[in-house]
């Protein structure tokens, strides 16, 4: 890992695989645009279909619209294991696939990389890098629970896409802001983009993340 402290420059990865909840893939990327930090982004093949079904958008569409805010994001073909996230000799700071389905669990617990998602999420466990799997699978069977078992105590967060509702979010946005909100916290990066526990909509405006600055590019 590069860098433990909240605000210096990071190198993260963020993997979207095959499941519904695009929705969260889509906000964590909006939040980590306002950021100054460098971000690898992968999607499955069927990740990528999903995204563009449920957001009524090409992924690399999306991407390329934060790019040209300022986003320093890169994006990766789902076979494209000359990426430098698929050694572990090139550092990074953290992962997330968001969202994660019970298949890709599955793949990451038993350390199979059919893919560049599953390839990069091993790498963060065997650098014993923070890995945040932000599971979008209901109900959970024996094999689901096991997979999680065993993925916690090979060290990745297993972060369900559970929104809390004690905030009270008024649409969807907020719901899935709320769970992005505990996935920069887990990558220790320092953006504000929901309120925390007893806080106010306020005083989580007045610590809200600033517009992003620098390029990035936007690769096939």
């Amino acid at each position: 890992m590069i860098s433990g402290s909240l605000d210096a420059s990071k190198r993260l990865i963020v993997g979207i695989s095959g499941a519904s909840g695009a929705l969260y893939a889509d906000r964590t990327l909006v939040a980590l645009a306002s950021t100054p930090h460098q971000v690898e982004i992968v999607a499955s093949k069927v990740g990528a279909e999903i995204f563009r079904q449920e957001r009524q958008q090409p992924l690399d569409g999306f991407v390329k619209g934060l790019v040209e805010q300022g986003a320093r994001f890169r994006m990766w073909d789902p076979y494209d294991f000359y990426a430098p996230f698929s050694s572990g000799s090139q550092p990074y700071d953290g992962m997330v696939v968001v969202p994660c389905s019970g298949g890709a669990l599955g793949r990451i617990a038993f350390g199979t990389s059919p893919d560049l998602v599953s390839r990069a999420a091993d790498v963060c466990l065997k650098e014993n890098w923070p890995l945040v799997l932000v599971l979008r699978e209901a109900p959970l069977s024996e094999v689901h629970l096991r997979n999680m078992l065993r993925l916690r105590r090979a060290g990745a967060v297993i972060m369900p896409a559970s929104p809390g509702f004690y905030s009270q979010p008024k649409d969807l946005i907020e719901m899935a802001d709320s769970l992005v909100q505990r996935i920069l916290d887990h990558l220790y990066v320092e953006a504000r983009v929901f309120r925390r526990w007893r806080e106010s909509a306020a005083t989580m405006r007045a610590r809200g993340p600033q517009p992003a600055s620098g390029t990035g590019d936007v690769h096939p």
